[in-house]
């Protein structure tokens, strides 16, 4: 396991070494998710294949003290009453979804209910659970793993366990107690997967995508590891519906998980590649989006006073003037300008954080099923997809993205995409232009 020589070597140790707060803001978006979000597994053994004594990171997830311990706040089980949400401590994140919502009154609220109704409790408990596939030597491994945070709002890693093998389609995980502080590690490349995709295949599509990066790399030794967001299969009508929320731009678990990973790497000013299939596409397409209103309203205020907003503040307030010398109604020159110039900064920071983006993150929706992507998108679609083909974009007509490219056969991630997948991801870390 790597660790930095600068940190302590568990997580423990580094509570230890903070001041007892939680950290607040969005920087702990992801990290309700670590031990408790990822689910207890199937069954946690040891290296003799004995339940262990010691409390195992799907315990944490049942004693909120322990979690406490570890840095962790606790996740809501699915069979509690679930408390009113915190605050949203980005005023303009709160707008974005507020609209989403708004866009079709009630529309919403029947979706969720219909889809808590559909949904099966078998791999719930896993959803926007994370796993890292990693290699020791010639030999994959997979570890489960959490995103969390340092009292000064750093982000960190740590792995819980390393998964074994797989029992009812479920992981089995071998524990790490306590969780092992991952250092400086962070993500390069992230998949999420889309509708019907058990843990076990997911996990196996992770493990394709790995593959076929280091097998279009220029030295295979260099093959980042793959961070996989597991989004849980819930049936084919509850997945339908989860579909439909994110079609509206309802955020659930993964959602957040994937803005928060984008905002993570442009703020850090690190590239990764996050690349989804199928209904993961319309997740992350949501996430894009919304850490693009995040970075655009975090600009905005700083943009007011540019160049561009004075020009246009200037030239607002002096039509304002002419309006009302040629005895027009119209509002005052100050108001006129004050209205120009949040209008110019706005217009200037949208685009740049677009630039951010695009700069930061490479973005792949393999199997898509959004009909407009993001700009920055990178499309490969196969020709008998027929996700694409209905609820997804199959041609490039008209929209504005970044490539876009038909390869034969059909719906599924590993049988299908990983090949290409893995292609463009390891021209992108070759520093290789797109063709």
């Amino acid at each position: 396991m790597r660790q930095s020589s600068t940190r302590p070597s568990s997580v423990t140790q580094r509570k230890e070494n903070a001041q007892d707060v939680p950290t607040p803001g969005r920087s702990t978006l992801t990290s309700r998710m670590p031990a408790g979000r990822a689910g207890a597994p199937v069954q946690q053994r040891n290296a003799d294949g004995v339940a262990p004594a010691a409390r195992s990171s799907g315990d944490l997830a049942d004693d909120p003290a322990m979690l406490a311990a570890h840095g962790v706040q606790p996740v809501q089980k699915k069979d509690e009453e679930v408390p009113a949400p915190a605050p949203a401590a980005d005023a303009e994140h709160a707008r974005v979804q507020s609209n989403a919502t708004q866009a079709k009154p009630g529309m919403s609220e029947r979706l969720q209910r219909l889809g808590g109704n559909l949904a099966t409790s078998r791999f719930n408990d896993l959803d926007a659970s994370m796993y890292r596939v990693t290699m020791s030597g010639s030999e994959q491994v997979v570890e489960s793993i959490t995103r969390m945070t340092d009292q000064d709002g750093t982000v960190f890693y740590a792995a819980t366990g390393r998964v074994t093998g797989f029992e009812g389609e479920r992981p089995i995980v071998d524990s790490y107690d306590p969780p092992v502080d991952l250092g400086a590690w962070s993500p390069r490349v992230t998949h999420v997967n889309g509708m019907m995709v058990t843990p076990e295949d997911g996990i196996g599509s992770a493990k394709s995508l790995h593959s076929s990066i280091g097998a279009n790399l220029q030295d295979a030794a260099m093959t980042p590891d793959v961070l996989y967001t597991y989004s849980a299969k819930g049936g084919f009508f509850p997945d339908l519906i989860d579909s439909a929320k994110g079609k509206l731009g309802i955020e659930d678990a993964v959602t957040l998980s994937q803005e928060q990973l984008i905002l993570d790497a442009v703020r850090s000013g690190q590239r990764i590649t996050v690349s989804a299939h199928s209904r993961g596409t319309i997740k992350t397409d949501v996430a894009v989006r919304n850490a693009h209103a995040v970075l655009r309203a975090e600009m905005a205020s700083e943009l007011t006073s540019s160049p561009e907003a004075d020009q246009a503040a200037e030239e607002a307030a002096e039509m304002a003037r002419q309006l009302a010398a040629d005895g027009h109604q119209t509002i005052s020159p100050d108001l006129a300008a004050e209205i120009a110039r949040r209008g110019a900064a706005e217009k200037i920071s949208s685009k740049k954080a677009w630039e951010r983006i695009e700069a930061h993150i490479q973005l792949i929706y393999a199997g898509n099923a959004v009909k407009f992507p993001a700009p920055p998108a990178e499309l490969v679609v196969g020709r008998s997809d027929f996700v694409s083909m209905s609820v997804g974009t199959y041609f490039r007509m008209g929209r504005d993205i970044k490539r876009f490219q038909k390869i034969s056969g059909g719906h599924g991630f590993g049988e299908n995409y990983a090949a290409t997948v893995g292609e463009w991801i390891a021209a992108d870390i070759n520093g290789m232009p797109n063709p």
